[in-house]
C-alpha cells in the first residue's frame, strides 16, 4: 500500500508507504490485517519520484 498526501501548511509532500500483509487474531475472535513493515517520509515535490523510486528498490522489492 502506498500513500501520497501533502502537507498543505509546508506544501511537502507525505509518502506512507507498507509492505505485505500478516494476520492478527485479536481475542480469539476478531482477525485483523496489519502490515509487515511501514515507513513514513517527508519530501519536496520534485523528489516524490525518487523517494518512491529508492522505497521501491531498497525495501519492497528485495
Amino acid at each position: 500500500m502506498m500513500e501520497i498526501s501533502e502537507d498543505p501548511k509546508s506544501g511537502d509532500f507525505v509518502l506512507v508507504i507498507s509492505k505485505g500483509i500478516r494476520e492478527k487474531w485479536y481475542r480469539k475472535w476478531l482477525r485483523i490485517n496489519l502490515p509487515q513493515g511501514m515507513w513514513r517520509v517527508k519530501c519536496s515535490k520534485e523528489e516524490v519520484s525518487e523517494a518512491v523510486n529508492k522505497f521501491l528498490s531498497e525495501k519492497i522489492l528485495t
